[in-house]
């Protein structure tokens, strides 16, 4: 068993890796972290609880991170993922809004226990994680292993111009995370993320029904959205990819350069800045996605869910 810690802000897609985390025979799921991004943390904590029910692992334990970025207001994806975080899916699930604790302590313990066995896995923004370092500053080196969904290198941003949503919440944190010297921290960026599209007839690939309803209900205003932009119904599984990626890294080639973040420009804060020209003469701080072999993350992430057992 791998042992893991999932750092979300719950919407949708950040519901599906938490699926696919469970569904794994391979992972131990430690604790999962919330932070505010998508939705406000609170809601973030109720959302994680009832996906977690669902799935008969509310034994689970859910910690309470940050509300609010490093340095500026939220500015949540609630006009994406709906008010309530999850399109108004899972609101029969009866569950008590309280963490069973500080995300902070939670982290503290869990690294300094495991160490190089344990992996980090964020499908957030990078709050939690820059203001663990803060708040516990020894902990810089002792944190091996981190996979993080966020970032647009080669391509158009998805929530300003240049940047994705996860950086652009809070690009201090960003900032923070990506010069922590932490040796194998991977982003999955939009680069590759944008490749993984599920569409709605994939869905026809899981096999138990309870699990195909509850994907269809998560997806359905995603798939709606895609298909007003795109002409298909569609949903991108950027969040799901780094559990994927996590049990199965020749999904994604990645290779190492200096990735940093822009934090001041009037109309590129939040953009992901990645020097493979080596023009700015700074050391390698982070694999960066380049490719995604679309066919091998569609075959594993079925997988995966006709894996799940619900009762």
């Amino acid at each position: 068993m791998r042992k893991i810690i999932l750092d979300v802000d719950t919407g949708i897609d950040d519901a599906i890796a938490i699926i696919l985390a469970v569904a794994s025979k391979e992972i131990e799921l430690l604790g999962i972290t919330v932070t505010s991004g998508n939705i406000h943390v609170d809601q973030g904590i109720i959302n994680t609880k009832r996906i977690l029910k669902v799935l008969g692992q509310a034994h689970v334990k859910v910690y309470r991170g940050s509300a609010v970025p490093v340095k500026r207001p939220l500015v949540d994806a609630s006009h994406i993922h709906g008010k309530d975080g999850l399109s108004g899916q899972l609101l029969d699930i009866s569950v008590t809004p309280e963490s069973d604790g500080c995300a902070f302590e939670f982290l503290e313990e869990a690294i300094t226990t495991y160490g190089d066995d344990l992996t980090i896995i964020m499908t957030g923004p990078e709050t939690n994680l820059a203001k663990l370092l803060r708040l516990k500053p020894y902990l810089k080196g002792k944190i091996k292993h981190v996979i993080a969904m966020g970032g647009a290198i080669n391509l158009k941003g998805n929530a300003t111009i240049v940047g994705e949503f996860n950086i652009v919440t809070d690009p201090e944190a960003a900032y923070d995370a990506f010069h922590a010297g932490i040796d194998d921290f991977t982003l999955l960026s939009l680069d590759v993320t944008r490749q993984g599209l599920i569409s709605k007839s994939d869905l026809k690939r899981i096999e138990n029904p309870k699990v195909k309803k509850i994907l269809a209900g998560l997806t359905e205003n995603y798939m709606d959205r895609y298909f007003h932009g795109n002409g298909k119904y569609g949903c991108l599984m950027h969040d799901p990819l780094t559990i994927l990626y996590f049990l199965n890294p020749s999904l994604v080639e990645t290779e190492k350069a200096y990735v940093t973040v822009e934090r001041t420009g009037e109309y590129t804060y939040g953009m992901t800045i990645c020097d493979s020209n080596k023009r700015l003469g700074q050391e390698k701080n982070i694999y960066i996605s380049k490719t995604l072999n679309v066919e091998n993350f569609k075959n594993d992430f079925f997988d995966l869910m006709n894996q799940l057992i619900i009762e």
